[in-house]
């Protein structure tokens, strides 16, 4: 971060590594909601650095993202893998899936557990069972009704995406703190 060149009105962040890029995410909504941009780009900086080459043919460029998020109001880092049995796939996924969805089995390839002063992950796997468990537990009942109601969500994979402000304000300051909160027990954790 120190080699990039600063701009006019630039604010450097230092947070504790706690969540990961969807903790400091969340924060960052919580915090800034009152004053975000008119379009907001969440960028992990890893995402192509493991899980093989295959997975760079779906990147998109800042551009695409950009054109994709005037016309629906959000984008993806990554087109969605073909995947199904017609061998397309689709960012929208059925409510009752993704809610439905645990992860069985997690390979840890690298931990910053095992740096000196970093926080001790307890455990990886989540208190709740499943990601709607988690999210019914975490946001106010009318944020989780609002958005338990709708019959697809879109997904974005691999940990960078954007997103128009009005968009984002649907979603109270609170909630964001409350999932910023929730996504900060640890370093690795399977709700992030």
């Amino acid at each position: 971060l120190l080699l990039l060149p600063f701009r006019a009105g630039a604010h450097l962040h230092t947070l504790p590594n706690l969540g990961r890029n969807d903790q400091v995410y969340a924060e960052y909504l919580a915090t800034r909601h009152h004053s975000l941009p008119g379009q907001v780009f969440f960028l992990k900086d890893s995402s192509f650095h493991y899980g093989g080459h295959d997975l760079k043919k779906y990147e998109r460029s800042a551009v695409q993202m950009a054109q994709e998020l005037r016309t629906r109001g959000f984008s993806c880092g990554r087109a969605p893998p073909h995947c199904g049995p017609a061998g397309n796939g689709s960012q929208w996924h059925e409510r009752a899936v993704v809610e439905a969805f645990v992860l069985r089995n997690y390979k840890e390839k690298h931990t910053q557990r095992l740096r000196e002063g970093a926080p001790v992950n307890a455990t990886f796997k989540s208190p709740t069972q499943s990601i709607g468990a988690w999210l019914a537990s975490v946001l106010s009942q009318p944020t989780y009704s609002e958005l338990h109601a709708r019959e697809v969500w879109p997904v974005c994979y691999g940990g960078s995406f954007a997103a128009r402000r009005e968009q984002i304000l649907r979603v109270s300051a609170a909630d964001w703190a409350a999932l910023a909160k929730s996504l900060s027990r640890a370093d690795n954790l399977e709700e992030g």
